[in-house]
């Protein structure tokens, strides 16, 4: 990470103020604050598009953070996060939504850094309250309010941050820390995950190499150029350039001038603004030619004053940003009904949301058993000897050849994958403590009825109900109407996931129409009035009540599920929705939980509306050998309903009614047989028609079925006689597989 000058680029004029996207909005929920408690501020970045160029020519298209080339089309950062900000504790507070569109906190960024830096934004002291309309309105003033915020982590673009060296480097291409900040910068936006180091480690070969090469004694003037084309702005990696180039140019100063002293002016005038910042390194022992990794950490003693210590992890549970892990693939094999099947994770989230996977297949085929292995594999040691599975030698493949069942997961930028193995005699994980906090919800979702008491803690795994059907779900209304265990705070963040499932638009929410608790209570008003939770229809509350459920579980590391970063398996999504919430159930979870991997199973193609691209796997039984095979097929947009299912992904061979679907198999089977009847040909086709004719809105595939016959017949048949067509068994076969062939088309 190096310095970047902001006043190098202007304020794009869209960003100007007047002219700023939701200014007025912006404005008028600064002087209406107490009405928005509950309302969540949704940052649009498509306004901000226009200011990509801007963004690319001042950070010479890098990423602000790892200095990696900027490819994504995604590409803006919030350096202050915008909609919700979590410590490093994961309490959460409102995000700087009065910067979502000022210049200044946007800063271009790769997509991985982005991902790790989601909205944790701890800061040194007291957190900045929304400034008042004047300040805000004053780009100058409100950028000097801004500054006044210490923010744990470095800022690229803030001069004081870089007044001394903050970042070292050792021979192996990794980014050491020279200060507290420094350090949770690195660990923060994982600065030495394996491409990076390897880029580095590309890079320190090349340098040390090329100033090697260098030795004085003949016409080098062309090396030194290339010197100086290396501390170019748009260099990748310009601060470990920096770093190396500093130091060899500090020992060789004399013999440069010396020997092209004219060239030496050139690369004085470059090296002279980055040698005093420098010198704090290349004089002490900490360079690439001679430290060690170790020798930073030992000889600093990082102390901040003013960082509230729960915010530096005193805690023995693991911190929020421990569990910031990105699944790449899934492999299980031999595990119950699965012989050996492989799930890549896609990693490009296309849109809101962290990545899913969207699960579809027969029953039986084994979607449930995925859901368990991935859950299974999330658990540590201690968690999986509490889960009480049964039989482990039920967990095996039947004819598996050996004994032994194993669930392998490995995430993005880690070496060693988790790995669960099932013998006849017991489970086990090479990880002793919780990988990844993980909320399981069961086909059958089941509330406490009247007088039923159910704990939260009578499943510490939350994974249970994947695994039983007779798990009852605890009601968490009294929890969260427990003034005492839920402070007004954390109450209006559970209130925000609650606006967002119902899809309450923000202008209902008013003083009079919020999330209310009282007497053991929480109703929601969207103007008729308040009405429990308890009282909705089974739907609605099905929905609510696990939403709540997983809040809750997630509510053990994150103040506010927004920020949580778990993972969410959710069997047969579909159950208990009507077909409006079917196709919006995906889109709603991505929304109330943007940072939590969401895999899911489903028969319903509605609730495949929401997929992007690598998230729809289908599971399918091969006919051969009867074992399951998993294949990824993306859903092209726009697709309709009737298409999709009798597409690859379900495989219907119609979608009319049974009677109806019935006469079409009958027709195209008689047209297959060596001898068809040719009087219950016609007497089927005069039937087809006269359901076509009673079909008020038309039926779609029917009505193409018929239009084929007819269009076949009279393109294969104007020439052919009813009795050729009857001797004919190539041209029936040929007329059949036309007709089949466009009805799936």
């Amino acid at each position: 990470m190096i310095y970047i000058d902001r006043d190098g680029v202007p304020v794009p004029k869209i960003l100007l103020d007047g002219e700023k996207p939701y200014e007025e909005e912006i404005l008028f929920r600064l002087e209406q604050q107490t009405k928005f408690k509950q309302a969540r501020f949704k940052q649009d970045d498509y306004y901000l598009d226009p200011t990509l160029d801007d963004l690319h020519t001042l950070f010479h298209s890098k990423c602000a953070y790892c200095e990696s080339n900027v490819v994504e089309n995604d590409s803006i950062d919030h350096f202050r996060p915008s909609e919700s900000v979590s410590d490093r504790k994961g309490r959460a507070d409102e995000g700087y939504y009065w910067l979502g569109y000022t210049w200044f906190n946007l800063y271009l960024s790769c997509h991985e850094c982005q991902r790790y830096k989601s909205n944790y934004f701890p800061v040194i002291g007291p957190r900045l309250s929304p400034p008042d309309t004047e300040t805000y309105l004053d780009y100058d003033q409100l950028r000097n309010y801004v500054n006044s915020e210490d923010t744990l982590l470095i800022d690229p673009c803030d001069v004081r941050e870089h007044e001394e060296v903050q970042f070292g480097y050792d021979r192996e291409g990794h980014i050491l820390p020279r200060s507290e900040k420094a350090e949770y910068t690195i660990e923060l936006l994982q600065l030495n995950r394996p491409q990076l180091v390897e880029e580095r480690q590309e890079r320190i070969q090349f340098l040390s190499e090329m100033l090697t090469d260098i030795t004085f004694s003949s016409d080098e003037s062309h090396k030194i150029k290339d010197v100086l084309f290396h501390l170019q702005d748009d260099q990748t990696h310009l601060g470990l350039n920096r770093h190396m180039i500093a130091e060899w140019y500090l020992a060789n100063e004399k013999l440069v001038d010396n020997e092209y002293p004219d060239l030496n002016e050139d690369l004085k005038s470059v090296i002279s603004k980055i040698v005093p910042y420098w010198l704090q390194i290349a004089q002490s022992s900490n360079t690439i030619s001679s430290f060690e990794p170790e020798d930073i950490k030992a000889e600093n003693n990082y102390t901040i004053k003013g960082v509230d210590s729960a915010n530096l992890g005193d805690s023995q549970q693991p911190a929020p940003q421990e569990f910031s892990k990105f699944l790449e693939w899934v492999e299980i094999i031999n595990y119950k009904c699965l012989g050996h099947v492989k799930l890549d994770i896609p990693q490009s989230s296309e849109g809101r949301g962290e990545q899913s996977i969207l699960l579809i297949g027969e029953n039986g085929v084994g979607k449930s058993t995925v859901l368990q292995a991935i859950a299974l594999a999330m658990m540590g040691n201690e968690q999986l000897q509490e889960l009480n599975l049964g039989d482990y030698t039920d967990l095996i493949k039947r004819n598996a050849k050996e004994k032994r069942a194993r669930i392998t997961v490995k995430f993005l930028n880690e070496s060693d994958p988790i790995v669960v193995e099932i013998t006849p005699t017991g489970i086990s994980s090479n990880r002793e403590q919780l990988v990844k906090p993980t909320v399981g919800i069961g086909s059958v979702r089941r509330l406490p009825e009247d007088g039923e008491t159910v704990g939260f803690e009578d499943d510490p795994s939350r994974i249970l109900a994947l695994f039983r059907h007779d798990v009852v779900f605890p009601d968490v209304e009294p929890w969260l109407s427990n003034l005492k265990a839920v402070t007004a705070h954390q109450f209006n963040e559970a209130a925000k996931t609650i606006i967002d499932m119902l899809m309450i638009p923000e202008d209902l929410i008013t003083e009079d129409r919020m999330v209310n608790r009282k007497s053991g209570n929480v109703t929601v008003n969207v103007g008729n009035g308040p009405e429990s939770i308890k009282s909705m229809c089974d739907g609605y509350r099905s929905v609510i009540g696990y939403a709540l459920y997983i809040m809750r579980s997630l509510n053990l590391y994150w103040e506010s599920a927004y920020n949580a970063e778990g993972l969410i398996i959710i069997d047969e999504i579909g159950n208990h929705l009507h077909p409006t919430w079917k196709i919006k159930v995906v889109s709603l979870l991505r929304q109330v939980f943007p940072r939590c991997t969401i895999i899911i199973s489903t028969h319903d193609p509605l609730c495949l509306r929401a997929s992007r691209k690598g998230e729809v796997w289908v599971m399918n039984l091969d006919e051969t050998d009867r074992s399951v095979k998993l294949q990824q097929k993306d859903i092209p947009m726009g697709i309709s309903l009737e298409n999709l299912l009798i597409g690859e992904w379900f495989y219907m061979n119609y979608t009319t009614d049974e009677q109806t679907s019935k006469l079409i198999e009958d027709h195209s089977n008689e047209l297959f047989k060596e001898n068809p009847n040719k009087e219950r040909i016609k007497e089927m086709e005069a039937q087809l028609e006269r359901t076509v004719m009673q079909t008020s809105s038309g039926i779609s595939k029917l009505d193409t079925y018929f239009e084929v016959i007819r269009e076949v017949k009279s393109e294969e048949m104007k020439e052919i006689s009813k009795t050729d067509l009857a001797n004919d068994a190539e041209l029936r076969k040929k007329l059949a597989a036309r007709i089949r062939d466009q009805i799936k088309s």
